[in-house]
Formats: structure tokens, C-alpha cells, sequence
């Protein structure tokens, strides 16, 4: 006698359709983190040389472009969303950016870097249209991280050469593993790190999370990177904070705007403090940030000159002109701002700058309209979004190519917590017209 559909609950059937859309998300998910995370970095560092990178960056760029279409195609009623989640200041910067590169000194070179951009924007929205649970987001990342870890560890203990970073006296052996540089690296494990925590707390694979937790803090402090260091704890406190305080105030949306401005003010203050604390070899105290207060006047004084409209998206410093004087004046070869803001700056100008300030800020308004209830459920991108945004202000890590993988994961978070406020916004709607 044959099974049928009729034969089993309606519930179960569901059930099963449920089951099966959240292991093909984990699998998305798991994939997006580790080309994301990855990047380009193994396949340049193991070939070597520049036609090395333009093979990696097509290689990367063409897996995310699948992900982004056929990996995980989201619910029919959400197809659409996949591109709303990007928002309109998203759009309008990568547009721009793609025409900037007319005007680059380096026109290639910029052309595609905001092709890459525009990649790595439609994986991440692809997968918020998606409504992926948190839960599963955490598991999967939970897996990549592990084979994160088996891979650097690997580079670190069995190939030195890659793994441990010697590229110059300032980064004498940090530990990189196969990442392009000791920050990215030490940026990664930061996230690994909040990841896995969130994880344990939540109670998912305890004995994973925390052995993953214990090995990405060896690595990060290993890595030798001061913001990531630095940051690490004050992000968990201030998102954790942030959530109490949301939770337990239910007030006007201004009232809960005030509080997320405080909470993202005081952790900014205690991170140059750390960063101060950990920038001090010995005596006396490094008061140039480890030398990016130089660099920053130099951007500063190269705004000036061309404020309105910049120098094409990365063109900046891939001027041989620009090459040539950083070399001469700070004594080294400037490859980026070490600022996300001043680099987007000298990318776009002024007037592109706001648009770039509404989209790394755009959470403290979902925040404001979030439910109580994904409040909790939102801490992992919360936490992701306060880093990376704290990050921003000491690396080149927002929207620019020295740092995608930190890029992806920022946007995702972003998308995560609108997805989150306007599905709050459809079921307040709902309710009240019931």
C-alpha cells in the first residue's frame, strides 16, 4: 500500500519543509562565511604574484555570484526582498563607485573592486531575503569557524612561510594564517570569538563553541592586532548592554534612539582608550596610533584638494604620484586610509559620504522598531555590526576590498536586523487591523 501526503498531518508536513529549507540555509550560510572570511588571500598567497590576485578575485567573486543566485533562493513572496534589502543609499554607493572608476588612476583596478562590492552585497541580501533563523545562522557559523581554525592552525604549525606573517619589522612574526594580513586576521578571530560565545551561551554544542572560543582568542592574541584585542570584550558588554536597556525601556522611539546613541558612544571612547593601552611598547607612549594619525593628516589634506568627488573607489592610493610621496613623507608605502571613513571619503567625496553614514548607521533605526522578543534573538548581529563599525574607525574594513570578509558579514547583519524590524512592522500591522 502506497504513502500518500493525506496519510500524514498537515503539521508534520510542514515540519518537513521546514527541516529541509534550514539545512539548505546552513549550507548557504556555511559557504557565504568561508569564501567570505577566506577570500582571496589563499589562492594569491599560494600562487603568488599579481596575476595570482586577479585569478583569486575572479575565482571568489564568481562563488559568491552562485550563492547569491541559486545556493539558497528564498521564499517566492520574498524574491523581491532580496534586492529591497539593500536599501537605496546601498545601491546609489555602488553605482557610484562603479562610475568613479572612470576617473581612477587605476581604472581597472577599481572597475572591478566595485564589481566584488556589488558581489558580495547581493550574497548577503540574498541570504536575509531568506529569513534564515538565528539559530541556524550560529550553527552554521558555528561550522565554519571550526574549519576556519584547522585551516590557519594548519598554515601557522606545518607552513610558516604563509602562516606567520614577516612582511615587515612592525609585524615580525603575528600569526595570519592564510589571511592576506595580521589585522584581518586578528578581525576574524574577534567575530570567531563572538560567535562561538553566543553559541555556548545559547547552548549550542557547548564543547565545540567553548574549545572554539578558547582557540580563536589564542589566535587573535597571537595575531598581534591591537583593535581586534581591544575590541573584543567591549563590543560583548556594550551589545549585551544595549539589549538590556532596549528590553527594559519601553518608551517613545526616541527615548530608545537616545539610549542606542549612549551605547554606541561609550564603547567608540573606551576602544581608542584600549587601543592607547595596547599601542604602548614601553616608554614613552605611542600617542600616533601606531602610526595613523600621520596617515590620517595625509588623507585629511588630499580631501581637501578634491572634495566633491574624489578619486574613484581605492584609486587614492594606487596613484604612483600618491605612492610615491607616502613613501617619502611617512617613510612607507600607504596601501589604505586605516580608516573606513576617510577612505570612502577620498573614494567619493562629500556628498557620497552621506549616503555611506546612513547605511553603516541604519541599524540604530531597526533597533528602535525591533520587537522585545528578537531583541535577544538579534545579539550575534548586533555584535558583528558594533564591531565592524568600531573597527572602521582604526582599519580600512567597511565597503573596501582590504577587508570584504568583514564587509559581508557587516552587510548581512544589517539586512538581518532590517528583516527582523519590518517583520516586527508587518505583524504590528496585522494586528491592528484584526
Amino acid at each position: 500500500m502506497s504513502i500518500t501526503a493525506r496519510d500524514f498531518p498537515s503539521t508534520f508536513i510542514v515540519d518537513l519543509e521546514q527541516n529541509k529549507r534550514d539545512r539548505s540555509a546552513k549550507r548557504a550560510v556555511f559557504l557565504y562565511i568561508m569564501i567570505a572570511l577566506l577570500g582571496n588571500a589563499p589562492i594569491a598567497l599560494i600562487l603568488g604574484g599579481n596575476v595570482a590576485w586577479k585569478i583569486a578575485w575572479c575565482i571568489t567573486d564568481g562563488l559568491l555570484l552562485l550563492i547569491a543566485c541559486f545556493a539558497f533562493k528564498p521564499p517566492i513572496e520574498n524574491e523581491q526582498s532580496r534586492f529591497r534589502a539593500i536599501g537605496y543609499s546601498l545601491w546609489i554607493l555602488i553605482v557610484y563607485f562603479y562610475v568613479s572608476s572612470l576617473w581612477s588612476p587605476n581604472i581597472f583596478y577599481s572597475a572591478v573592486a566595485s564589481v566584488y562590492l556589488l558581489t558580495v552585497t547581493l550574497a548577503a541580501s540574498s541570504l536575509a531575503a531568506s529569513q534564515i533563523k538565528t539559530h541556524v545562522f550560529l550553527r552554521a557559523a558555528l561550522t565554519a569557524s571550526i574549519a576556519l581554525l584547522a585551516i590557519d592552525y594548519i598554515a601557522v604549525e606545518l607552513f610558516p612561510d604563509i602562516g606567520i606573517d614577516n612582511s615587515a619589522f612592525t609585524l615580525a612574526g603575528s600569526w595570519r594564517g592564510v589571511h592576506i594580513q595580521k589585522n584581518f586576521a586578528g578581525a576574524v578571530y574577534a567575530i570567531v570569538a563572538l560567535v562561538s560565545a553566543e553559541c555556548f551561551r545559547r547552548r549550542i554544542r557547548r564543547f565545540s563553541s567553548f574549545s572554539v572560543l578558547a582557540l580563536a582568542i589564542i589566535f587573535l592574541f597571537n595575531s598581534g592586532s591591537k583593535t581586534a584585542i581591544g575590541l573584543l570584550a567591549i563590543v560583548k558588554i556594550a551589545s549585551d548592554l544595549l539589549i538590556y536597556v532596549l528590553q527594559a525601556r519601553t518608551g517613545e522611539r526616541a527615548n530608545r534612539l537616545s539610549y542606542i546613541f549612549i551605547a554606541a558612544i561609550v564603547p567608540t571612547i573606551f576602544s581608542i582608550l584600549v587601543f592607547y593601552v595596547f599601542s604602548t611598547n614601553s616608554e614613552p607612549l605611542d600617542t600616533t596610533l601606531t602610526g595613523r594619525t600621520q596617515v590620517w593628516t595625509f588623507a585629511y589634506d588630499s580631501i581637501s584638494q578634491n572634495p566633491f568627488f574624489g578619486y574613484g573607489y581605492l584609486g587614492f592610493w594606487r596613484d604612483p604620484i600618491v605612492q610615491a610621496k607616502t613613501s617619502f613623507e611617512l617613510g612607507w608605502q600607504v596601501p589604505h586610509a586605516h580608516n573606513s571613513f576617510l577612505d570612502i571619503l577620498l573614494s567619493g567625496g562629500v556628498i557620497i559620504s552621506l549616503f555611506y553614514v546612513v547605511v553603516i548607521f541604519s541599524p540604530i533605526l531597526y533597533l528602535a522598531r525591533i520587537s522585545r522578543d528578537d531583541l535577544k534573538d538579534s545579539g550575534i548581529f548586533i555584535q558583528i555590526w558594533l564591531f565592524s563599525l568600531l573597527q572602521g574607525m582604526m582599519e580600512s574594513s567597511l565597503l573596501l576590498e582590504q577587508e570584504y570578509g568583514i564587509t559581508a558579514l557587516f552587510l548581512f547583519s544589517i539586512m538581518q536586523l532590517r528583516e527582523k524590524s519590518s517583520a516586527f512592522s508587518r505583524r504590528k500591522v496585522s494586528y491592528e487591523r484584526v
